[in-house]
């Protein structure tokens, strides 16, 4: 979509963010590991890189896999009975040079402080907000009407450059008021929102996977 005029935009660190700001919001505490993690999320990261060895990009995806619910246990037992490696333990295998070397990481990264407090505080939050939510996004979507192109993770493509600021106080209002119905709570979620033209293909991440891997020959 590069070079068409479009804008992406991305709430940044919207999984954690939420979750820190709504279970505050039920129990008038805080969850200081993710709250440090959402401040200086980069810095986290860059610090997990150096006390585990692992790489950047994979302590990025185990920590959202983390926020989705994944625990840290190297086996994932199903419902049937049947069990496999878990979803994270595969994710640091994919670096390891040997079997050793995997359970040499892993151990590195679920003995972690860091790790720890983060998903001891995730399943502290998860027990408290015990029913389902959804981000609130009616104001964005009546502001965007025929702007609007598509939705990706947790942003969006438009075709018009919005200020920012605007979009995050649509956020802040629409989520207050759905809260305010929902259980009579009185705030609303503050969520940073980054822009980035699209011009050209920007390198890393899926845009280079899907190049290198040959599913594409081009990104226009």
């Amino acid at each position: 979509m590069g070079g068409l005029g479009y804008w992406e935009y991305d709430m940044e660190n919207a999984h954690y963010t939420i979750v820190e700001q709504y279970y505050n919001m039920l129990s008038n505490r805080r969850l200081t590991q993710i709250r440090k993690y959402v401040k200086d999320t980069k810095g986290v990261r860059e610090r997990l890189v150096k006390e585990t060895n692992i790489s950047y990009d994979t302590i990025k995806q185990c920590l959202i896999s983390l926020i989705y619910g994944a625990g840290i246990q190297n086996k994932h037992i199903f419902i049937n009975g049947k069990n496999e490696d878990s979803g994270i333990y595969k994710t640091i295998g994919k670096e390891a040079s040997n079997n050793v070397h995997k359970d040499e990481l892993w151990n590195n990264f679920v003995s972690n402080k860091i790790v720890l407090d983060l998903h001891s505080e995730i399943d502290t939050a998860y027990k408290i907000i015990k029913e389902s939510w959804k981000e609130s996004g009616a104001g964005i979507m009546n502001e965007e009407r025929d702007s609007f192109v598509m939705p990706h993770h947790d942003g969006w493509v438009s075709k018009w450059e919005w200020d920012t600021k605007r979009l995050e106080q649509l956020i802040s209002t629409d989520s207050k008021k759905m809260l305010l119905d929902y259980n009579n709570l009185q705030n609303g979620f503050d969520i940073k929102i980054k822009k980035v033209e699209m011009t050209n293909v920007i390198s890393g991440d899926w845009t280079e996977k899907i190049l290198t891997k040959g599913v594409v020959d081009t990104i226009v």
